[in-house]
């Protein structure tokens, strides 16, 4: 997909990026559940790059974290692990 340094245009610019990888392991689920092995896929994200937290007036400036999710058929899922700082 590519473009993910969006400092200045967190809003639209992101939206569609996420909507991207979100269709894209929608398909992806969908064939693993059409194949019935689903239970067997884990799905994670990983990236060494994060974003501050806090706007830097226009966006968000390069930092230490990120956030990441992990999904799958047997993944006891709609929980967030850590604490907002």
């Amino acid at each position: 997909i590519g473009g993910f340094d969006t400092h200045s245009d967190n809003g639209p610019v992101l939206t569609s990026l996420l909507s991207q990888i979100d269709d894209s392991i929608g398909c992806f689920a969908s064939e693993m559940k059409s194949q019935g092995i689903w239970s067997n896929v884990t799905v994670i994200s990983a990236s060494e790059f994060g974003r501050t937290l806090t706007s830097n007036g226009l966006g968000t400036d390069h930092a230490w974290g990120g956030n990441h999710f992990i999904a799958g058929g047997s993944v006891a899922g709609g929980r967030i692990h850590g604490q907002y700082p």
